[in-house]
């Protein structure tokens, strides 16, 4: 500051100022981060809760179409499978596909004249719903639906004849 601003009784003016265009400027960074936040982990949570799991678990046959999904959903750790709440689901069985075609070199070499090759598959279609508490939301929840469906390859047998 210099002696003609004290003169001219303007020695408190830039702070004022600063302090005034400070709290405008940290606010508004505050919001975009806050915002910025919520918009991703909304984005997460749809992006997961339309992905079913990679592989079935290994007693998927004693368990309840419910808790299949569920098992599903939650298997990378992202979802709770506590605020996972199956709305319909359907489990379609199907006994199998066979493919005749010819062997590879080697069963060629050992004799094989033919490959079947049987599959049998598992399709999940459900409906879901899933809670869950947003950053700062102060107690408050949003829930999410979606529908979700994938086939599993649940058996596999190869013969060479």
């Amino acid at each position: 500051m210099t002696a003609g601003m004290r003169e001219r009784g303007l020695s408190g003016q830039a702070s004022v100022e600063f302090t005034a265009i400070a709290f405008v400027f940290f606010f508004t960074l505050a919001f975009i981060l806050w915002a910025g936040f919520v918009m991703y982990e909304r984005a997460s949570v749809s992006s997961h809760l339309g992905t079913l799991g990679t592989e079935l678990p290994s007693n998927w046959r004693q368990m309840s179409g419910e808790e299949l999904v569920k098992d599903l959903l939650s298997a990378d750790g992202v979802l709770k499978r506590d605020n996972i709440e199956v709305l319909e689901v359907k489990l379609d069985s199907q006994p199998g596909t066979e493919k005749v075609s010819e062997p590879n070199a080697v069963a060629q070499a050992l004799g094989g004249t033919k490959n079947t090759v049987r599959t049998s598959t598992l399709g999940i279609t459900a409906k879901v719903r899933y809670t869950y508490a947003p950053p700062l939301s102060m107690g408050g929840s949003v829930s999410m639906e979606a529908a979700v469906t994938r086939t599993y390859m649940t058996g596999q047998l190869n013969e060479y004849s």
